[in-house]
């Protein structure tokens, strides 16, 4: 088929498609994705299905044939084949004039042909975009084969739980890359997911949001999805239409799977401290981005936040009956796609004796054989009433920009910037230098709260006028640190000594260095409660001081004195290696919950 006709079949298709979505936007993502995975491969199929309609629609008429006064008897009629020539009083000179030109001038008309001109310049651009997809697909497998299999127990259980509640029957590799740290997952019939190393180390709730996220791709089928859509760039990539649809279907994949783990029961604040966790932990998958789907990458960071902390914005999954919907119009709309073209020839008119052609195009006699007599064709189009440019008119929005910092006056990156109160939320994140700037803000009164996993939040009150830009700099404070144990004992144990737990390592998030406790105490279950079978949970409140002591330990909650004396008595013998902030040892507020079990 013409490279035009398949050029505006697949922008009708795909502009269908972006339309949809701005229509959806306060549908789920798994909703606006299905509508663009289905205009994909819709686009990917109209090829063949231009073949097999039996119609054609054409959106513009080519300009009618006409055969000259007595051209049977004319001596120099054209040769078999040719299109008849059309000459009007006023341009039998200039007619003649390029006979001549083209005559003398041999073969270089063909040099100077801009069809070919263009198809060797989209010839260029298809291989430089699919040799990116070929190199990336060459690195990823370079990254598999070194990756080691990973059948760490914590992982294969989730993702067992995992796969049977999303009702998965496909076997899910798990792979442990060392160089470089990415999280990544691809393949189709034998989908795998590549955890960086030191993943064995992680607690159990990340597991299950990164196996929730990451194995939400793979019901989905989200691979071969992006991976069609990545090959209809390569072949369109002068349309920036399918540059949008690639990019927007990568986002909304992305925040889709992001409902899936909220569906879990994930708490979307620790689902997206976690997620600007990974992401400042790990390496951007670089050229394999194309070819794989990364959880963690920066791109849409922003804006997967915003969509999850947003109450009003729906996380439900995509209904039967919406999907079957999708597919309905996807097949009402494509066949009467397919069979668009640019131009569908029409029937010749002639003209009688004594008519005039007005002066709209100049035809030469044209052989079917190569040749200087090659075809011309100048068409003479008058643009008139054209209307006059708009002025662009200034945007009265402001804005808000600053530095977040820590105690120490050093910068902090990655922190996440909300404007409360406005019609909704409005997020920025903090640079690299520790720089945020929030454009385009409608002037009122909002609340500036600053967050980050290890600080406390940061808020207060701003007023922005009209053009304004605010300058705001916050400073954060370092937050708590909680520890939850459990203490489990046989009602009636058995003689001999109590083995102590190994140390454990405390997770305290981004802008922190987390400390660890040296000493370990574990809590006695008071015999007397044990023989009467009595159970509790126990919190206590104190500070871990610069020095790794506990100090100012206070009883928040019990369900039994003697399980908090118990408790007490324990965690005053704990000694930490201090948290630091900045690399200086800071004194932390820390929260320990004791649950006092029997077995």
């Amino acid at each position: 088929m013409p490279l035009l006709d398949h050029v505006i079949q697949v922008s009708i298709v795909l502009s269908l498609a972006l339309g949809a979505r701005l229509l959806l936007t306060r549908r789920s993502a798994s909703v606006r994705h299905a509508v663009l995975a289905a205009a994909v491969v819709c686009a990917v199929l109209l090829p063949v299905l231009t073949e097999m309609v039996p119609w054609e629609w054409g959106l513009t008429s080519p300009p009618p044939t006409v055969s000259p006064p007595n051209a049977a008897a004319s001596e120099d009629s054209p040769l078999p084949g040719a299109v008849p020539e059309i000459r009007t009083s006023n341009e039998a000179a200039l007619a003649s004039e390029l006979e001549t030109s083209l005559e003398t001038s041999g073969s270089a008309a063909t040099r100077l042909d801009p069809s070919r001109f263009l198809l060797a310049v989209w010839v260029l651009g298809f291989g430089f975009h699919l040799g990116v997809l070929v190199v990336g697909g060459l690195r990823l497998k370079r990254i598999a084969g070194r990756a080691r299999r990973f059948d760490h127990r914590l992982w294969a259980r989730v993702r067992d739980e995992t796969g049977r509640r999303y009702g998965l029957t496909r076997p899910v590799t798990l792979l442990e890359s060392s160089h470089p740290p990415i999280l990544v997952t691809w393949g189709v019939l034998r989908p795998r997911i590549v955890v960086p190393m030191g993943a064995c180390e992680w607690e159990e709730d990340r597991v299950r949001l990164v196996l929730g996220h990451e194995m939400a791709h793979v019901r989905r089928g989200d691979w071969f999805i992006q991976t069609m859509a990545e090959l209809l760039r390569s072949v369109h990539w002068f349309n920036p239409l399918a540059w949008w649809t690639c990019r927007r279907l990568r986002q909304e994949s992305e925040q889709a799977s992001d409902d899936a783990v909220l569906a879990l029961g994930i708490a979307p604040s620790r689902y997206a401290g976690h997620l600007v966790d990974l992401a400042r932990s790990l390496q951007s998958p670089g050229r394999i981005a194309s070819l794989a789907l990364a959880m963690a990458g920066a791109s849409a960071l922003e804006k997967r936040i915003h969509a999850m902390l947003d109450p009003e914005t729906s996380h439900r999954a995509v209904t039967k009956s919406a999907l079957g919907f999708v597919l309905g119009v996807a097949v009402c709309l494509v066949p009467p796609v397919a069979g668009i073209r640019a131009a569908v020839p029409g029937p010749p008119s002639s003209n009688a004796a004594g008519s005039t052609v007005g002066p709209v195009s100049v035809g030469l006699p044209v052989s079917t054989e190569a040749g200087p007599r090659a075809t011309v064709a100048a068409l003479v189009v008058e643009a008139e009433g054209l209307p006059a440019p708009v002025p662009i008119q200034e945007d009265p929005s402001a804005s808000i920009a600053g530095v977040v910092l820590e105690l120490t006056g050093a910068r902090v990156p990655g922190a996440g910037i909300l404007l409360e109160g406005g019609a909704a939320p409005i997020l920025g994140i903090s640079d690299s230098a520790g720089e945020y700037r929030i454009p385009d803000v409608p002037p009122g009164e909002y609340v500036l709260v600053a967050r980050l996993p290890g600080f406390a939040d940061h808020r207060q009150e701003v007023v922005i006028e009209e053009g304004q830009e605010l300058l705001r700099d916050v400073l954060l404070s370092i937050g708590a640190v909680t520890t939850a144990m459990e203490v489990v004992s046989d009602r009636f144990p058995p003689e001999g000594p109590v083995e102590t737990s190994e140390p454990e390592r405390l997770r305290v998030t981004a802008g922190v260095t987390s400390g660890r406790i040296i000493d370990v105490v574990q809590p006695e279950y008071p015999p007397r409660l044990r023989a009467d079978g009595v159970e509790g949970t126990v919190v206590l409140e104190g500070m871990i001081g610069a020095d790794g002591a506990i100090a100012g330990l206070k009883v928040v909650s019990t369900d039994h004195a003697g399980l908090a004396i118990a408790a007490l008595d324990a965690v005053r013998q704990w000694r930490y290696e201090p948290s630091r902030l900045n690399n200086v040892p800071v004194a932390v507020a820390t929260t320990v919950s004791f649950t006092f079990r029997l077995d």
